[in-house]
């Protein structure tokens, strides 16, 4: 103990703990009734040393029973090791290990708190000794106290046996122990049952999210499918299309020579160089067999046919083969 000056009473001489400086473990082990040999954590001692400071500077007779329990279990707690205190240990599981220290501890508290009540000086600074009464004298031999009788009527009337006492305490820890313990077993049932069910819960809402996404899967591949289906219908369109106006077109292009159109008598000049035409000369003539049946020099309408695809006269499509 560091802080010597702050404390009430010794927790380590009167609970008969082992040497804190030992840095081992309470518990004991079944088969050899020894002590566990453990190290334990710096975390775990230092808790131990905070606890056994805490309850040292408080006064054990002022002190209720469920404070007392509480102060003994934290100690108990950390002055276990691992095995000892998660239960891994096949002799002794952690419930019995704290459970058993703290019924003893409180055994020794409450015997030290009796004489500590006992032996406590009352306000003229004199021991309240719970026994102790005025002497009352024999009236039949005056001057002879019987101190013995009075003592012993005081303590049948007044101060229980300690056995009894003791049991009943003993019975009353243990009670509040295993009240405890139910406490924190029922609390590890519910916290196991609302993981369970957060757990359950999870697992739907997988399940739920993934048949919503299998589903959206099916919805978005099929509109794809819509989509690539509306595209091969557009392009089958867009072909049928260019091939209609490339008929159209070559249609209008090739516009068929009209029978019934005539040549035209050779007089007057040519079209194109207005220059004589010699109407028996036909071998150096030639003439439009589409509309206008004009007459013009065979080779100025080849230059003409060289730039131009129609007729100087009448401007319809001419084709020189």
């Amino acid at each position: 103990m560091s802080n010597r000056a702050r404390q009430v009473w010794d927790p380590v001489e009167v609970l008969g703990l082992r040497k804190p400086e030992l840095n081992q473990c309470y518990a004991k082990k079944k088969l050899n009734e020894i002590h566990c040999f453990r190290l334990l954590s710096m975390e775990k001692r230092g808790n131990r040393e905070c606890s056994i400071q805490r309850i040292a500077a408080m006064d054990s007779s002022n002190m209720s029973r469920k404070e007392k329990i509480h102060h003994l279990r934290a100690i108990a707690e950390s002055s276990t090791c691992a095995s000892h205190r998660y239960g891994i240990c096949s002799t002794h599981s952690n419930e019995n290990q704290v459970r058993a220290l703290v019924t003893k501890w409180m055994d020794k508290l409450d015997a030290y708190s009796d004489r500590t009540h006992v032996n406590a000086p009352d306000a003229e600074g004199k021991p309240n000794d719970a026994v102790r009464r005025p002497i009352r004298r024999n009236p039949s031999r005056p001057g002879r106290p019987y101190q013995s009788l009075l003592q012993q009527s005081h303590e049948e009337e007044q101060i229980p046996k300690a056995p009894e006492q003791r049991s009943r305490k003993r019975r009353r820890d243990q009670h509040f122990i295993r009240r405890i313990n139910r406490e924190e077993a029922d609390k590890l049932q519910r916290e196991n049952e609302e993981r369970e069910e957060y757990q359950r819960r999870m697992r739907e809402r997988r399940i739920e999210h993934e048949t919503a996404a299998a589903q959206r899967a099916q919805e978005l591949e099929a509109q794809r499918e819509q989509h690539r289906q509306r595209q091969r219908e557009a392009q089958q369109l867009r072909r049928e299309q260019d091939r209609r106006q490339r008929e159209q077109h070559r249609e209008n292009q090739q516009v068929p020579a009209q029978p019934d159109v005539q040549r035209k008598p050779i007089e007057g000049d040519c079209s194109i160089c207005w220059e004589d035409m010699d109407a028996n000369d036909l071998n150096t003539l030639d003439w439009c067999s589409k509309d206008c049946g004009n007459s013009f020099h065979r080779a100025c309408l080849n230059r003409w046919l060289a730039v131009n695809s129609n007729c100087p006269f009448c401007r319809q499509p001419l084709f020189r083969d």
